[in-house]
């Protein structure tokens, strides 16, 4: 009848009836009770909803008279009814809250179990899940919103939790770990902005550790709490109070599982609350947040590659961290992102322990992942925010008498609250502006190309200040970042007799900048696309037919080629829909004509559109994917036939100088023909830079990067020998060992391919022999040089450690260490001809917390028996990481290649260079 009428005084006298004594008093009608009370309360107002929440969780009891049938059944009634009010503001809170003190007071009153039971029964089996449920509501909004009730209650919570061991027992956390993360992510602070100078008062008197006191408690807690103080705070340590170590270990708990589920501005807040900041447990508090920003770190650039983690489009809310502070509401960005702009906007906080330790987390993140900031939002906001304290400053001579304390940028929707101290103003002012130049050039260094791109958009926006005609600090910054980009190994060049010293970057930076204001203002006159795609269609078709070469002389010239390009690349960024046409001619014209000016600038336009125009991603991406085996099948670039080395026993002797015009033609043609693909592979190298720390974004560019290597592999042996090769060789070579730094989840199969064909491509060469290799130019020696040694990093961190075990009934099984890697059947390994013969090797792992990661691979291998130890069980597996390959990396001299090591098998069982060739041949 209540479902029927949906009538507030019907839905009170149901809910007075079904709860009547009568009801309620029979052990056979409780759960039914209680379940047709649920399905009332998703229709009733407020106080009656409450009402029916409490008369449940009433009938939730524990001791030795307790129901285990009754209390699961209304767990799960009220789990069920949690779900279906997700949506109602108004009854979450008040839910969570009855919900949330019903567990405290259930679980303090019973006694603590010896040992854990999954199958029992418990407070914790039958409250968690109801809150689990609450706090991942759409309602749900006491994290941000929390009264002093309510951070009272939280707190009560994780005291409880920490005084009995239910956060650091491995059982609990196994089997409620997953629980606690999310209760963790959705807690507030565990002090109010009320409590001023009573904090420490608050946690003496607390009633739920005034319970849980004993001297075995304390030790326990001071325990540990020893790896979270730092050394400075040792003192504390000695001197704390039960009462104080509960708090600390709370606080660490809660701020630790909510930086690994992604927010670590939260913890700011506690430098912004004068209770924490006039405590004596400052020191630790600031620990704690030390730890917390290294878990995030920590969690943000260790996650896996995964098909699903990619697809999974989340996103966080742009909630504001600290008082002082307000963001407008703007579009969705990325976890890491929303992270980066919260915290950037913290660093100018009208209290200076928030700022510095603001500043101080955006330092950490940028060292360690400085893609964070390619954002066109990001970005902005830096440079406005550099803006608004500038502004600040210069209000001293505006308003003298009647100081302004509120800045705000209309175009972003940033509000900054600053004092009227002009002293603390231009102290901000300094500090904020050095840490926005050095996250930019940090920025600049891992991503160059999508960072001017940035950089051009900000500066073609239009701001607040522009009808005003006043200075800009923001474009000036992003003027003297963008004029000191730098692409690729700078040339030695001594600058200090030049008359003028001027930036590497400044003429193409300020020529691009005005080309794309340019060009904007043209296509919003209206611009001919069916001419366009027309020319760039016939320049296809043109160069199509002998590719790579130059196009002929009564055609366009490279210049219009390239002034249509970039008329077609704004035309796809203005165009409020994808022209696939137009984007594929943009990738196809490029490498047809394989030109390496032209090259150079398609990057920048491939750029500009990834950046600009995030949709059109993918379909470049496949695009690149096509057009590497079109590469391939015309013998292009990397894979061209036309210059392999010839013996020098074959040419005839001549007792004439060496011809230097000759020579320096030959380079001159085989440098024309390797340095597109050189390009090709360092945009494909920094788009994969720029993304591969974002889960949600980075799909489709590790997606066409496997694909690229897949192909590379079925077709090693086109890859080209000559000596000038190696550089982009080598660069693809590192390209695949940062994409298995980066890992696969769940895709052991698909990183055991990846790693065997790296190594094939890296042992081709070396196998090869040593010839002269300097094409004269130095820029790309010192590129070539930079290469092999961040190879040589790579191969050193990737290289698994393996030895030998006993054998087995004369049969002995492989396995491999690598990481996610799958063990090899012994049969296929022992067919394999001229490598291990009759009996197979095994191989065990050993300890990895005994090995060095920067350790050279070491493959000990003992000998059958009845076999000395030089017989010919001794070669090396060729799918195996080859110990000699950081060996031949370290102290490679770039001018030739090394010589073959002799046959001679080395000590402890080593194979040689010679010897790993002849064991693959």
């Amino acid at each position: 009848l209540a479902q029927l009428y949906k009538d507030a005084e019907v839905t009170s006298l149901v809910v007075s009836m079904i709860c009547a004594p009568r009801f309620i008093s029979s052990p056979s009608l409780v759960a039914l009770a209680i379940q047709c009370a649920a399905n009332v309360a998703t229709i009733a107002q407020r106080q009656v909803f409450v009402d029916i929440v409490g008369a449940a969780l009433k009938r939730v009891t524990f001791g030795k008279d307790s129901d285990d049938a009754a209390n699961t059944s209304a767990g799960l009634t009220l789990t069920t009814l949690a779900w279906n009010v997700a949506a109602r503001k108004d009854v979450v809170e008040d839910f969570f809250c009855a919900t949330l003190r019903s567990f405290i007071d259930s679980s303090v009153a019973t006694a603590a179990a010896p040992k854990f039971k999954r199958r029992a029964v418990t407070p914790l089996s039958v409250y968690l899940p109801i809150l689990h449920t609450l706090v991942s509501a759409e309602g749900y909004a006491i994290d941000m919103e929390a009264t002093a009730e309510q951070i009272s209650l939280w707190r009560n919570f994780w005291f409880h939790m920490v005084v009995r061991g239910y956060l650091t027992e491995k059982s609990y956390v196994t089997a409620f770990g997953k629980i606690y993360a999310t209760l963790a992510a959705k807690s507030p602070i565990l002090v109010h902005p009320s409590s001023v100078n009573y904090l420490e008062t608050e946690i003496e008197y607390n009633s739920i550790l005034q319970r849980e006191y004993s001297d075995a408690s304390l030790a326990h807690l001071r325990q540990a709490l020893a790896p979270i103080v730092s050394a400075q705070s040792q003192a504390l340590l000695r001197n704390v109070s039960f009462h104080q170590a509960a708090f600390l270990l709370s606080v660490y708990n809660v701020e630790i599982a909510r930086a690994a589920s992604g927010n670590c501005a939260t913890v700011l807040r506690y430098f912004s609350n004068s209770a924490v900041t006039s405590s004596s447990l400052l020191p630790a508090i600031e620990s704690i947040a030390d730890l917390a920003i290294a878990a995030y770190v920590r969690e943000t650039t260790s996650k896996r590659w995964s098909i699903e983690a990619s697809l999974a489009g989340n996103s966080s809310p742009n909630d504001d961290a600290v008082a002082g502070v307000q963001l407008a509401a703007g579009p969705a960005l990325l976890p890491a992102m929303a992270q980066v702009r919260e915290l950037m906007v913290a660093s100018c906080h009208h209290l200076v322990l928030v700022s510095k330790w603001a500043q101080r987390f955006v330092d950490k993140i940028m060292r360690t992942f400085p893609q964070a900031l390619l954002d066109k939002s990001v970005i902005c906001t830096l440079l406005e925010l550099v803006q608004l304290v500038w502004k600040s400053c210069k209000a001293e001579q505006d308003d003298q008498f009647v100081p302004v304390y509120w800045f705000t940028s209309q175009s972003l929707g940033i509000t900054l609250q600053l004092p009227d101290s002009i002293a603390y103003r231009k102290t901000l002012y300094t500090r904020f502006a050095a840490c926005a130049k050095r996250w930019l050039e940090l920025v600049g260094k891992a991503a160059p190309m999508e960072l001017e791109t940035l950089l051009q958009v900000y500066l073609s926006t239009p701001c607040d200040d522009d009808l005003n005609y006043e200075p800009h600090i923001g474009h000036a910054l992003a003027l003297e970042v963008g004029n000191g980009i730098k692409y690729g190994v700078a040339s030695s060049v001594d600058s200090s007799t030049a008359v003028v010293a001027l930036p590497p970057n400044s003429a193409p930076f300020a020529y691009r900048l005005g080309l794309r204001d340019y060009l904007r203002g043209f296509i919003g006159q209206g611009t001919d696309v069916q001419a366009l795609k027309k020319f760039l269609s016939d320049i296809y078709q043109l160069a199509k037919e002998n590719p790579g070469m130059p196009l002929p002389q009564d055609g366009p010239s490279m210049r219009e080629v390239v002034d249509k390009m970039h008329h077609a690349t704004h035309h796809l960024v203005a165009a409020p829909r994808v022209d696939r046409e137009l984007a594929r001619l943009l990738v196809w014209v490029p490498l047809t004509l394989f030109d390496e000016g032209l090259m150079r600038a398609t990057s920048h336009m491939w750029t500009t559109l990834m950046v600009e125009r995030a949709d059109i991603e993918v379909l470049i991406m496949v695009e690149l994917t096509i057009a590497w085996t079109w590469l391939i099948q015309q013998h292009q670039g990397l894979f061209s036939q036309r210059f392999e080395p010839k013996s020098p026993f074959a040419a005839k002797m001549a007792y004439t100088p060496s011809d230097k015009s000759a020579r320096s033609r030959g380079y001159a043609i085989i440098s024309r023909a390797l340095a597109p693909h050189m390009l090709l592979i360092e945009f494909i190298m920094q788009r994969f830079d720029s993304v591969k720390h974002l889960p949600h974004s980075n799909f489709n560019v590790i997606n066409a990067i496997l694909r690229i290597l897949q192909v590379t592999f079925d077709n090693l042996q086109r890859i080209t020998t000559n000596a000038l090769a190696r550089g982009p060789l080598f660069m693809l070579v590192h390209l695949g060992f940062k994409l298995l730094k980066l890992g696969f989840e769940s895709s052991p199969i698909l990183e055991t391919k990846l790693r065997d064909g790296l190594y094939k491509i890296a042992f081709r060469w070396f196998a090869l022999s040593p010839r002269w290799s300097f094409s004269g130019s130095k820029a790309t020696l010192a590129k070539e040089i930079q290469v092999l040694i961040d190879v040589r990093h790579t191969a050193k961190g990737d290289t698994p450690v393996l030895c030998i075990v006993p054998p087995q009934a004369g049969r002995w099984s492989a396995t491999s260490t690598a990481p996610g890697a799958l063990p090899q059947a012994a049969s296929s390994i022992a067919s394999s001809p001229g490598t291990l013969g009759s009996n197979a090797l095994s191989l065990t792992p050993l300890n990895p917390t005994t090995v060095s990661p920067l350790q050279a691979p070491q493959i000990l291998l003992a000998p059958p028996p009845n076999q000395q130890p030089n017989g010919s069980h001794h070669h090396h597996h060729p799918h195996l990481p080859h110990p000699h390959l950081s060996q031949h990396l370290h102290g490679l001299n770039p001018l030739h290649r090394h010589k073959r090591h002799s046959s001679k098998p080395s000590a402890a069982g080593h194979l040689s260079a010679a010897e790993y060739s002849g064991a693959t041949s």
